[in-house]
């Protein structure tokens, strides 16, 4: 798999997408634009080697619809299925991709929701330009 960067141009308010072989490109383009600019005016993701369920790629700083499914301990000590649909970020952390949702229950490693796959996933939006998406 070739390693894919995008970044967030936030003087210019556009998404810059680049493969590992054009990146040392667009990082000196950026620089070169960056006269009149701080450095946190671009913030530089990787994609995660994910699809969605359209085969869309899933990068770093993405926002997603996740549906997952739910095994519950009910109050008789059977085993309550469900499913469950909820929006959150996706970014890297120390262990790997984490997705952070708006509550406790809806964050965590991707790893840690069982039997996850590209059917879980939607891309909706980014952090940067559709921020709104995740509080909606």
């Amino acid at each position: 798999m070739k390693t894919k960067f995008r970044a967030w141009d936030a003087f210019y308010k556009m998404m810059i997408y680049a493969n590992d072989k054009e990146f040392d490109f667009v990082y000196e383009f950026w620089k070169e634009m960056e006269q009149d600019r701080k450095e946190n005016d671009c913030v530089f993701m990787m994609n995660t080697g994910l699809k969605d369920i359209n085969g869309k790629d899933i990068w770093e700083g993405d926002i997603l619809k996740v549906h997952i499914f739910t095994q519950e301990l009910g109050e008789s000590l059977g085993v309550r299925e469900g499913e469950k649909e909820f929006k959150a970020e996706i970014c890297y952390q120390e262990m790997g991709l984490w997705l952070q949702g708006n509550t406790e229950d809806e964050s965590g490693y991707i790893l840690w929701f069982n039997g996850m796959h590209e059917e879980s996933f939607e891309v909706i939006g980014n952090i940067y330009e559709n921020k709104e998406l995740l509080s909606a």
